[in-house]
């Protein structure tokens, strides 16, 4: 099993461990944490997170494999991440001895490992939309902007056949996330 996980919307996929072939694969949305401060619904919102991951599991997972996190741009979601990793892996149990993880960019991360980039057109293409934005004086909407999220759905979808949308990614990633590893 291969897990993106996120505070909102965790991807998952499962693999054919032997024969390197993708079984299923989906998101994990989060519900609403019950409490009377928002601390205390953040805590419950990951406790859902995790108890909807672990209960996909079966006897028959040999590895699970989650992407390591990454620098986040916010202090608070940064911790909030670090938080539900934590309380995932505690959800976990048995499971844990399990677990893997997986960098996602750098000389060790599963996209390096799959060749999974920006094309030289796509890093000009936000390149002068940078610049546009300077000019404007204004902020284009950023799905304007081409990212390795992106370039990690179309890859997905040559390699398996797949015609995932943006809204997928989370998806998406888990399942690059397991082919990865199984290309490691």
């Amino acid at each position: 099993m291969a897990i993106d996980y996120s505070t909102e919307c965790s991807g998952y996929a499962f693999y054919d461990i032997e024969n390197k072939k993708l079984l299923n694969f989906g998101v994990v949305e989060s519900r609403k944490g019950k409490g009377k401060n928002k601390l205390e619904k953040t805590l419950g919102r990951l406790n859902n997170m995790a108890d909807d991951l672990v209960a996909l599991l079966d006897t028959e997972v040999e590895a699970i494999v989650i992407e390591e996190i990454n620098v986040g741009r916010s202090r608070k979601g940064q911790k909030t991440l670090c938080g539900g990793h934590f309380i995932l892996m505690v959800k976990m149990g048995e499971w844990i001895r399990k677990i893997h993880y997986i960098d996602s960019d750098g000389r060790d991360g599963w996209r390096t490992r799959l060749g999974i980039k920006l094309t030289a057109q796509e890093r000009i293409h936000n390149k002068e939309l940078k610049k546009l934005n300077k000019t404007l004086k204004t902020k284009l909407p950023d799905r304007s902007i081409i990212t390795r999220k992106h370039a990690c759905i179309a890859y997905v979808n040559r390699t398996f056949g797949l015609s995932l949308v943006e809204s997928e990614n989370d998806a998406a990633d888990a399942i690059g996330i397991g082919w990865g590893y199984l290309h490691e």
